[in-house]
Formats: C-alpha cells, sequence, structure tokens
C-alpha cells in the first residue's frame, strides 16, 4: 500500500522470454517500481516473496551523467536539514532501501558500495531504516588504484553491511585462500629435510610470502609444523580478557619434559578447571622448550581454514576485463564473489536492483561453478540499451543455456 496509494496505475511484471521455470530473473524497468512488483505479485502465492542477500551499486551522487542520472543534488524534501544540498540522493535512497528491507528474510543481509562523498550520509540513513543495533561491518574495498583529487589520492570505497535481524543472520565466513597451498608447502620441505630444517625453511617461506602481501595474518600466524602430527599449528594466547572478582581458573600445569609447573597466566586460565584438563588429555596445550614458558592453546590450520572476514578488502581489478563488451564503470565480479561467499549458504537468493552490466549476477553463477552451490539472482536495470546491449550479453556470455527468465515492467490500472 505504501507505493500504490493515490495511483490511478500500479506497475506488474510481465515475462518476455527465457526460461519459465528459472529462479533467475533479469527484470527491465525503472527499479523502486520493480521491486513494489515483486511485493505484490507475490500475493498469489501462499509463500511471501523474499531475497537472502542484496549488493547494490547506486549512484554516487558524484560526477555527470553517463546515460542515467546518477547526481541527485539539492534540499531534501523532508526533514533532513543536516543534509544540506545532499537531501535529494537521500529521498531519492530512502524508499528504496526501505522497499529492500521489506524484500529482506529475517536472516538476510544486504551490501552497498558507495564512496567517501555520501559515505557518512548513507550510513546515518541506513542506521535509520535498518537499526544501528543491525549494522554487520563497513567494509573497506581497496581497489590498488587511485583516484586524484586536490589533496589527496583516493584508491578505497566503502561496502555498508547490514542485516534484517542481526540475531538471525548467520555468522560471516571467509575462507584462507592460501591454507591448502601452506599444507602443501610444509610437506614439500618435510619430504625433502628432516624436520628441524624442514621447520626452517618453512618459516623463511612464511614470512617472505607474508612480505610480499600474499598471506594474511590469520594465515601467516600458522608457521609452525608439529613435531609430532606433522600438522601446520598455531600457538595461541590462552589467558583471561579479564578476572571478575578473582574467580578465574589458576591452575598450574606441569611442563611435560621438566616435570615443573609453569606460570599461569596473569588474568587466569580463558576455561575452566574441566575443559583445561580435557585439552591437556587431548594434547591441545603448547608448552614452551621449558616450565617457564605459559601454557598456550594449539589451533589448527587444517582445522581453521575459514575466518572472519577481514573488514579490508584488497581488489586490484576493474572488472572490466570481465566483460565481453565494454562498460564504463562495471564492479569486479572478484569482490562480488567474496562479498557474496561470506554468507555460510550456497542456496540462497541474491537481488540487484542497480544491476548496470549484470555483474553480481556473473559473480553468483561463478560462486555456483566453484562451490556447486545452486544460488539464483534477480537483475533490476532500468536503462533500456544497458539492460539490452550490455546485461543481457554479459549474462548470455557467462550463461549460453540461457537458464534466465527476462521480464518488463508495465503499467496496469489500480
Amino acid at each position: 500500500m505504501e507505493f500504490t496509494k493515490a495511483k490511478g496505475k500500479v506497475s506488474l511484471l510481465r515475462r518476455t522470454g527465457g526460461k519459465k521455470s528459472s529462479p533467475n530473473m533479469a527484470i527491465h524497468g525503472e527499479n523502486l517500481a520493480s521491486l513494489a512488483a515483486l511485493a505484490a505479485g507475490s500475493g498469489t502465492s501462499k509463500r511471501r516473496f523474499e531475497v537472502d542477500v542484496i549488493y547494490i551499486d547506486p549512484p554516487y551522487n558524484v560526477g555527470g551523467n553517463q546515460g542515467y542520472r546518477n547526481v541527485w543534488k539539492g534540499e531534501s524534501e523532508f526533514e533532513r536539514d543536516w543534509a544540506g544540498d545532499h537531501g535529494k540522493f537521500l529521498d531519492f535512497m530512502e524508499p528504496r532501501l526501505k522497499i529492500g528491507r521489506q524484500l529482506l528474510s529475517e536472516e538476510g543481509v544486504i551490501f552497498v558500495s558507495i564512496c567517501d562523498g555520501e559515505f557518512a550520509r548513507l550510513k546515518i540513513l541506513m542506521n535509520q531504516i535498518f537499526g544501528e543495533g543491525n549494522e554487520i561491518a563497513t567494509f573497506i574495498w581497496n581497489k590498488g588504484r587511485a583516484a586524484a583529487g586536490s589533496h589527496a589520492a583516493a584508491m578505497h570505497e566503502y561496502v555498508l553491511c547490514y542485516g534484517k535481524n542481526k540475531s538471525k543472520t548467520p555468522q560471516f565466513r571467509q575462507k584462507k585462500e592460501s591454507a591448502d597451498i601452506m599444507i602443501s608447502k610444509a610437506k614439500e620441505f618435510l619430504s625433502g629435510s628432516d624436520f628441524d630444517e624442514a621447520q626452517k625453511r618453512f618459516k623463511q617461506w612464511v614470512n617472505q610470502e607474508k612480505k610480499k602481501g600474499l598471506l594474511r595474518p590469520g594465515e601467516a600466524a600458522y608457521a609452525d609444523i608439529h613435531p609430532e602430527n606433522l600438522r601446520l599449528f598455531h600457538a595461541d594466547n590462552s589467558c583471561a580478557h579479564d578476572d571478575p572478582k578473582g574467580k578465574r581458573c589458576r591452575k598450574a600445569l606441569a611442563h611435560p619434559k621438566t616435570g615443573k609447573k609453569c606460570p599461569v597466566p596473569k588474568n587466569g586460565w580463558k576455561w575452566k578447571e574441566e575443559t583445561i584438563d580435557r585439552l591437556v588429555s587431548e594434547g591441545r596445550i603448547w608448552f614452551g622448550k621449558d616450565h617457564n614458558t605459559i601454557p598456550k592453546i594449539i589451533k589448527y590450520l587444517d582445522e581453521k581454514k575459514d575466518q572472519l572476514p577481514l573488514t579490508i578488502i584488497t581488489d586490484g581489478s576493474d572488472g572490466k576485463k570481465d566483460l565481453p563488451i565494454t562498460f564504463t564503470t562495471p564492479k569486479p565480479i572478484s569482490l562480488l564473489k567474496t562479498l557474496i561467499s561470506f554468507i555460510p549458504k550456497s542456496d540462497v537468493t541474491v537481488l540487484d536492483y542497480f544491476a548496470g552490466s549484470g555483474a553480481t549476477a556473473h559473480a553468483v553463477h561463478e560462486l555456483n561453478k566453484m562451490d556447486g552451490g545452486i544460488r539464483s539472482w534477480i537483475m533490476i536495470e532500468e536503462m533500456g540499451s544497458t539492460f539490452h546491449e550490455v546485461m543481457l550479453p554479459r549474462i548470455e556470455y557467462f550463461d549460453p543455456k540461457k537458464n534466465y527468465s527476462t521480464f518488463e515492467l508495465k503499467q496496469a490500472s489500480a
């Protein structure tokens, strides 16, 4: 009702071609009306229309027009005195973010790309719509290339990320891309050297790869080879963050070689006594050379091949090589694959209602090829030339079997 009240016409989606049974949808039409049509079109269904992931790359409100309107200057029509000449942009974004939130599942998340120009104001708007408590993270995309300004060269953009209901959003995970390479390299050194030499050579290799920027900190930490089981491990801190009322466990552990008691962490152990006893019995505690070292917890790389995503994403691709044709400002599918892969589910529906060249659909397709997932996509693009001359050729390029349907926005009497 919010989007159709007092209107003589309403927007509906008409299928124009493609595979009727496919969940993948390429929609040509103005995005707000198309989103409303998607929601309204589910009225005949027993289930509410919803998506799991939204990624959008809206106008940045900078520069000139490039075949479509991407500058929204002027004071707000509503109560946004603080926005000044940026109010029109927020008026443009507000209903599109609101209906996007409506279409998200309870576990759903939204990613929104933006640059410095509107980052602060857009974040305030998203806090209002999604709630500050539902903010998941602000990712910084290090593009590896800079755009010169008057005083500094900007080489980053932002990706704002919110959950519809953060308490129900699955914990994000990011694969440690070099984990398998590190395990293989350690085995290579072990096969050609004795243990001590292999350990030395492996640590040297890790340091070199780290200096080159090829290993992340969460990967480079696993630079030790266990002398007994030959697995890569990291001896992690075992000290509690605090010691409320002195109630932390302070059991002293005997060093397995000297038999003498080792020092206890300053704030006591992170765990209860029964947990410490179990970890010792399982060989999960790492003792130093002698009893003068505080014992630590052993974490094996082969059990920790993923981690919480880092908020800085380095990706130097400009996205243009991903396309079979020319498009001015595509997002790299490598960046979009990274973002979507944070969701630990491979059967999600991904919606992009500023679809442009269709990079998001391309990223979904490539992810499915990588992990055998069954993710689906919905792309909405307003510009006819972009939809027909760029997006559809791109989709046919990566999906020659045409496993998708095309739709067009049509007007009907309310």
